[in-house]
């Protein structure tokens, strides 16, 4: 952890949060993937919440909608920036994001 980042989780949208599919033109998004939404809504209470993606900016504003829709609270959406942790299907997986994030308190 770096002093810049102490309270910062980035989580990936696609395949993390929201369930996509390649329909032979783009991503399209799906459905929420099941508890990440209340996860990263509890991680939020004390942390900054950044929505990374890969994604072309021309789709971020439909990204936002998306959240916005299924109640997802971040602070921003950028291309994978610098944090202290990563949540991705890639690296942590939404399944160990999940467990730590709906235990109780």
């Amino acid at each position: 952890m770096t002093p810049e980042t102490p309270n910062t989780w980035c989580v990936d949208f696609d395949n993390t949060i929201c369930r996509t599919r390649w329909d032979g033109v783009r991503w399209a998004m799906g459905k929420a993937i099941p508890g990440m939404v209340e996860a990263v809504n509890r991680c939020g209470e004390t942390h900054e919440i950044i929505i990374f993606t890969s994604r072309p900016f021309s789709e971020w504003e439909e990204m936002s909608e998306w959240l916005s829709i299924h109640r997802v609270k971040f602070n921003q959406i950028q291309s994978k920036p610098l944090a202290a942790h990563y949540v991705d299907d890639r690296a942590m997986k939404p399944e160990e994001f999940r467990t730590i994030f709906t235990e109780p308190k």
